[in-house]
C-alpha cells in the first residue's frame, strides 16, 4: 500500500540526468511541509547529521526522521540503523526509479519514500521505534508536549529556526 504525501506542478526540467541530495531534500521538506508538518532539514543532533526531520502532532509528538540519498548503497542502511536510536519512524527517500532497489536492500523495518518530478509516495511504512523522545530532548524540545513555540531555545537553534516559519 502507497500513501500519497503531495502532488506538485514541480519540474525537473534540466535536471534529467544526477539529481542532488540536496535537492531531493528541499523538494520532499516543501511537500511535506505543504501537508502542515512541521519540518526541519539538515539538523546536526547526537553527533549526527540528520536530512529530514518532520515532526506530526498529537497527544503526543512523532519524530520522523528521513535520510534522502540519490541511491540505495550500504552507506544508507548504516545511517538508517543508526538513526533508529532516535527515532519514532526512520525512512529513506530516493529517486522513484531507485524504489525496487531500495525494497529490496533496505530492511522492512524502515520506511522508504520515492520522489519523484510530479508525486511523491511512501512506498513502504516503517516500523514504529518509540524513541523520539531522545531527539527531542537533544535539541531541547522535550516540552514539546506543552504546545509549540513555548519552548526557550537559543536563536541559533537551526531547528528552532525552521519550527518557527512553519508555526507562524
Amino acid at each position: 500500500m502507497s500513501y500519497t504525501l503531495a502532488r506538485t506542478s514541480f519540474c525537473w526540467g534540466t535536471r534529467r540526468g544526477k539529481v542532488s541530495e540536496a535537492y531531493l531534500t528541499q523538494l520532499l521538506a516543501s511537500r511535506l511541509r505543504a501537508l502542515g508538518l512541521r519540518v526541519a532539514t539538515n539538523v546536526f543532533a547526537l553527533g549526527v547529521e540528520i536530512d529530514i526531520i518532520a515532526l506530526f502532532t498529537g497527544s503526543r509528538p512523532t519524530v520522523s526522521v528521513i535520510e534522502v540519498k540519490r541511491r540505495p548503497k550500504r552507506k544508507l542502511v548504516e545511517q538508517l540503523k543508526r538513526r533508529a536510536q532516535f527515532s519514532d519512524l526512520v525512512f529513506a527517500a530516493v529517486p522513484s526509479r531507485y524504489v525496487a532497489a531500495a525494497l529490496h536492500r533496505i530492511p522492512q523495518c524502515f520506511g522508504v519514500i520515492a520522489v519523484d518530478e510530479s508525486i511523491t509516495y511512501v512506498a513502504r511504512g516503517s516500523d514504529w521505534f518509540g524513541r523520539g523522545s531522545r531527539l527531542l530532548h537533544a535539541l531541547g524540545l522535550q516540552r514539546v508536549y506543552k504546545g509549540w513555540g513555548s519552548e526557550a531555545l537559543s536563536s541559533g537553534n537551526k531547528l528552532y529556526t525552521e519550527l518557527s516559519r512553519s508555526i507562524k
